[in-house]
């Protein structure tokens, strides 16, 4: 039994085997930009946390320094 291809066989065939090769070029493309989206998401995330975690630590240096000028200065107008 001998198989017969024809040109119209071939041509189906490579307009296949082109389609699935061109989605699974893109699909790891995908893979690729959303695995590096994820790393640039997570760095971003810890450095807004770190941005956080100082900007409370400063608000509250800033808060302890209002605080100790005011003491001072009611201190200093009580004492004449």
């Amino acid at each position: 039994m001998r198989l017969r291809f024809t040109v119209r066989d071939i041509f189906w065939l490579t307009l296949v085997a082109a389609l699935t090769t061109g989605w699974w070029i893109y699909m790891a493309a995908t893979i690729n930009e959303r695995l590096l989206l994820k790393q640039q998401n997570d760095k971003m995330a810890a450095d807004i946390a770190a941005f956080q975690k100082t900007q409370a630590q400063s608000s509250e240096q800033l808060a302890q320094a209002t605080l100790n000028n005011t003491n001072a200065k009611t201190n200093t107008r009580k004492s004449p």
